[in-house]
């Protein structure tokens, strides 16, 4: 693996993830850390990397989560990682499978509902029902989120 740097590993087998993680540091950087009292420990010890995925659902606050981690501070990290772990179990299966519609669609809906220009799902994806739509916009809301009307085009 000379060329290899990082590792993206989006598992929802934890142990699976933990063991790659220690087999490997020092060697590759190694994200995937979950947004939790877990990940917080584990980045704040100095294992792991980060979090690749589904960065700007929340805004500052997920970023946020990291700078708390870097800064030492667990508790601001673990208050700010229970808002992802909100829309990841209103959305996402512990395996990371959907629990609806389709991962791009879930999360380009909710940039879009937050006012942000994500565009929309390429075929053969579809975009969201709009009982779907309703789904993500309620979570959106429950995490005290402000969300704009929907464009058509």
């Amino acid at each position: 693996m000379e060329n290899v740097v990082a590792i993206k590993n989006s598992t929802g087998d934890f142990a699976s993830f933990l063991a790659g993680m220690y087999a490997l540091e020092g060697e590759v950087r190694y994200f995937g850390l979950p947004t939790n009292a877990l990940g917080a420990d584990l980045a704040i010890l100095g294992h792991g990397d980060g979090l690749m995925g589904t960065g700007g659902i929340l805004g500052r606050d997920q970023a946020d989560f990291w700078n708390a981690v870097d800064a030492g501070d667990r508790e601001r990290a673990v208050q700010l990682g229970k808002k992802d772990r909100v829309y990841m179990d209103a959305w996402f299966r512990p395996d990371y499978g959907v629990r609806f519609g389709n991962q791009q669609a879930i999360i380009k809906t909710a940039l879009r509902l937050r006012g942000i220009p994500a565009g929309f799902v390429r075929a053969p994806l579809l975009e969201l029902t709009p009982d779907e739509v309703a789904r993500v916009e309620a979570t959106l809301h429950e995490l005290g989120i402000d969300t704009h009307p929907l464009a058509d085009d």
